[in-house]
Parts: C-alpha cells; structure tokens; sequence
C-alpha cells in the first residue's frame, strides 16, 4: 500500500468479502462467485512512474480467468486465486491450483461464540 491509495485498498477488501457472502447466496444455483487477484502491482496506468519492469503483466490474469470459466471451474466457488501462483503445468482446472477460502473467514468467530 502506498500514500494515494486510500480508496483502493477497503474497496478490494469489501469487493472480496461481498463475493463471499455472493458465493454463499448463490449455493445450489449453477453460479460461482470466486476472487482472481494478480499477486502484486500490474502494470498499469494505475502505477504511474514506476520501473516498469519490476511490474506484473496484466496478461497473467488470463490462464486462472479462462480456466474458471471450464466445467471444472464451475464447481469451485468462494475461492481467491492468486494470478502469479497459477502452475499452468497442473493443467486448466481450478480446484488443482493453489487458492484459499476468499475474504480471511477464518479470522470470523462463529456467532454461538459471541457472547
């Protein structure tokens, strides 16, 4: 995070953790709800002088994209796929590649533990 980004970051974090709770609403309806994130900076206009270099091409999005829209991506939901761990060497399915449970749930406490 850096100084002019303000907005940026709680609205990435409120997109994921709505996209959750979307996931959840949609159960059992043919719908999938998963989090694609590109694993750091992209370049962007978004990241104005920076070495270019040293950026992630917006191209890596594409193999983890293309391959939750298979038959196979449509039985992973509520998920958040880092783009740059994406091992094309697995092959095309999501469920093969490393993800994680989007929006952090296991730092939630259960409501019958609220009290």
């Amino acid at each position: 995070m850096r100084k002019g980004f303000v907005p940026y970051g709680p609205t990435k974090a409120a997109l994921e953790a709505w996209s959750l709770i979307l996931s959840k609403q949609l159960e059992g309806s043919g719908i999938t709800v998963n989090v694609v994130l590109p694993g750091g900076p992209v370049d962007t206009i978004m990241v104005p002088g920076e070495d270019r270099s040293a950026l992630i091409s917006p191209n890596v999005m594409s193999p983890p994209m293309l391959g939750l829209f298979t038959e196979a991506g449509g039985k992973v939901t509520g998920q958040r796929f880092i783009a740059v761990e994406w091992d094309e060497s697995l092959g095309i399915d999501p469920a093969a590649q490393q993800h994680a449970p989007a929006a952090w749930p296991q730092l939630a406490k259960p409501f019958s533990k609220m009290r």
